[in-house]
């Protein structure tokens, strides 16, 4: 029991965390619903898409866990099999890393005024980091065990690549929001107490939101490369896709 243990324990406690947070999603949509019935259908549908697309790759995260510890219990050799739930669930969360990205990408361009290089830069780390997502699932479709694939430098290289350039985007993103929201803030009527409280928690909402994804990136990569047996950092990727986004 000891190896299933180091193989999935922690992958299903991990997973476990995800579905508390894919429940933080789910809230925050109905928030967004309820309180901003104005905006535009785009926006809307990009909501929604998010959030189907959350529900996806939880379902798919729960599957995993369930297929790894309960249909093939005691079945060690199943272990280090890469089941395809595993890859599916990092596509999907390749989707919708993308189009969080794109969102905030899309905040960026208007809060610069339309700056080109700022815009662009991040744009460009967050393509690299959708074509190192891509790259990872189709490499998971070829190399069926986990042995050799944790053993093959090209999944190194696209996971450490793709969570690095996720991780590079998000910090970025919460560093120039937070910029620009300081900036302009004497624009806005930052008179009141309340509203400048209101200021100070977006900044703080957004660095903090980048640092956790940057960290659990980070995390994510040093475990691929150092834990062989456990799937650890399988778990931080799902969790990864996770964060609030509403």
């Amino acid at each position: 029991m000891g190896l299933v243990d180091e193989v999935v324990g922690a992958l299903l406690i991990e997973v476990c965390l995800a579905c508390i947070l894919y429940g933080v999603t789910t809230l925050q949509t109905f928030i967004y619903y309820q309180n901003f019935p104005e905006d535009s259908r785009v926006l809307k549908g990009v909501v929604g898409s998010v959030w189907i697309m959350e529900t996806l790759h939880t379902a798919l995260c729960m599957e995993l866990v369930y297929t790894y510890s309960v249909t093939h219990f005691g079945d060690f050799d199943f272990l280090g099999n890469i089941y395809w739930g595993a890859g599916a669930s990092i596509l999907v969360g390749v989707f919708i890393s993308a189009a969080v990205h794109a969102f905030y990408i899309r905040r960026v361009w208007i809060m610069s005024s339309g700056s080109i290089p700022v815009t662009a830069f991040i744009t460009l780390l967050a393509l690299c980091r959708f074509g190192c997502g891509l790259g990872s699932f189709i490499l998971s479709l070829e190399i069926t065990e986990w042995t050799p694939f944790r053993a093959n430098v090209s999944p190194l290289v696209t996971i450490a690549l793709g969570l690095g350039c996720a991780a590079a985007v998000d910090v970025l993103v919460a560093l120039t929001l937070s910029f620009y929201i300081q900036r302009d803030r004497g624009k806005w009527e930052s008179g009141a107490q309340e509203s400048d409280s209101r200021i100070d928690t977006i900044l703080i909402y957004a660095v903090n939101t980048g640092a956790i994804t940057a960290i659990s990136s980070i995390l994510s990569v040093i475990l691929f490369a150092t834990q062989k047996k456990s799937l650890v950092f399988l778990g931080l990727v799902e969790i990864q896709s996770k964060p609030p986004h509403v």
